[in-house]
């Protein structure tokens, strides 16, 4: 195949030009969904996992801190906004959150007993792996 390609080169580009412009539109749609789907899914589950954290102090499963998960997370997503300046990835990444918060309500007190130590591991985790403070 590379010795063809280096017999023809003007077939190749001919080719790519007509295939690259009817592809790369496509290809931009996608990884611009891709992008809010991650953001999305940020959301979900940091700004999650701060709300539960949240929640498991309200319920006294485990200790609270200086100050609530959710302020930290909000700063931090505040200042990676301003940092970052993607707008849209932001706004996507509080659809996620605020997704997040909805499915929270839903959960019985089963759920807080089983799982707020889980909670506080990931919360922990987070902490550390953004320097939140």
């Amino acid at each position: 195949m590379a010795g063809y390609v280096r017999k023809f080169p003007s077939i190749v580009a001919v080719v790519l030009s007509i295939v690259l412009p009817l592809i790369l539109p496509q290809a931009k749609a996608e990884d611009s969904e891709t992008r809010r789907a991650q953001a999305m899914q940020f959301g979900l589950f940091f700004g999650g996992i701060a709300t539960q954290y949240d929640e498991c102090t309200r319920r006294g499963f485990v200790p609270s801190g200086d100050r609530p998960a959710e302020d930290k997370a909000a700063a931090y997503l505040k200042a990676s906004e301003q940092f970052g300046r993607d707008k849209e990835g932001s706004e996507y990444v509080q659809k996620g959150w605020n997704l997040a918060k909805q499915k929270i309500q839903e959960q019985s007190q089963e759920y807080w007993e089983k799982n707020c130590q889980s909670v506080a591991q990931q919360w922990n985790k987070y902490v550390d792996m953004f320097k939140l403070q």
